[in-house]
């Protein structure tokens, strides 16, 4: 599956199809080959949940954050420190854009309100200091993508242990089914513990299955945040 992966991005990308068309035409081919339950049946609903995200209410407050700063002068103070601690790299400026931003997300929690503000003073340098456009933009885009990583408030799986609970049970000789409800990163989850044990009564196989998707996403977000930390 990978080597036919790689075979269908390369071929898009050597069409000179654009990297995202390129990703979701990817996604739906393999979605067709490899899938036992085609991507598109579910698209309508990924649109729906993605679009009507209540947290999108806040990209505004991130970019008035962003905006605040910028118009103090905070923000370009800080990028001319950044600049003066790693400018003497190899590539001077495009690591202060990578520096600035990565300062910058953590106060602002968005990738949007990072790109818009480290741009709006690093952009002016490309013509004042004779450097390759494309290059110098892709590092604020790459530095801009930070401003998600590092979002203030995010829940981690312990942070929500007070909002777990089991609203119903069903057991049928070695089988159990334990219905649960809580909520993680504002999300509301519900889902099931599937539980199977031996004649023993040791447990021998234990599934959970969560819904809606938005759950799932919110879940994993949130465990790859604990390990991440773990590593740390």
């Amino acid at each position: 599956m990978l080597a036919k992966t790689l075979l269908i991005l390369i071929a898009l990308i050597a069409l000179a199809v654009p990297v995202a068309a390129s990703l979701g035409w990817l996604g739906l081919t393999l979605q067709y080959l490899e899938s036992p339950m085609p991507l598109h049946r579910a698209l309508g609903d990924m649109v729906w949940q993605t679009g009507t995200d209540f947290l999108l209410v806040a990209i505004p407050m991130f970019v008035l954050l962003g905006e605040i700063l910028l118009r103090a002068g905070i923000t370009e103070r800080m990028y001319e420190g950044i600049v003066r601690w790693v400018g003497w790299l190899p590539g001077g400026l495009m690591h202060s854009n990578i520096g600035s931003s990565a300062l910058f997300a953590a106060t602002s929690g968005s990738s949007v309100a990072t790109a818009a503000t480290i741009g709006t003073v690093a952009v002016p340098q490309i013509e004042k200091r004779g450097y390759n456009e494309p290059l110098f933009l892709g590092t604020i885009a790459a530095g801009g993508t930070l401003g998600g990583q590092g979002a203030p408030g995010d829940d981690t799986p312990a942070e929500n242990a007070g909002t777990f609970k089991y609203t119903k049970e069903v057991l049928a000789g070695n089988h159990a089914v334990l219905e649960f409800e809580t909520e993680m990163n504002g999300k509301y989850v519900n889902g099931v513990d599937i539980i199977t044990c031996n004649d023993e009564g040791k447990i021998t196989e234990f599934r959970v299955m969560i819904r809606p998707l938005q759950a799932v996403n919110a879940v994993h977000a949130a465990m790859g945040a604990m390990l991440e930390k773990m590593k740390g």
